[in-house]
């Protein structure tokens, strides 16, 4: 995610936990807070770049759009 000039790279692990610069996490929201050093929601902190595109999308905004197709 950009945050000001910092990026953090990230992934899901196996287990479903966020390994970010390889500390893991049990929620978007705690990774965002311990990064950045104050309270966060991490569904509205963390953008995801996929393949083939340039283009961030908020995971907060891509949650909204698997929900409403359930």
């Amino acid at each position: 995610t950009r945050t000001y000039s910092v990026f953090h790279e990230g992934r899901v692990d196996v287990d479903g936990q966020l390994v970010v610069d390889g500390q893991k996490f049990r929620s978007l929201s705690t990774a965002a807070t311990e990064l950045a050093g104050k309270s966060l929601n991490g569904w509205l902190y963390w953008e995801a770049q996929f393949p083939g595109t340039s283009e961030w999308r908020r995971l907060g905004d891509l949650r909204g759009k698997t929900r409403h197709q359930v």
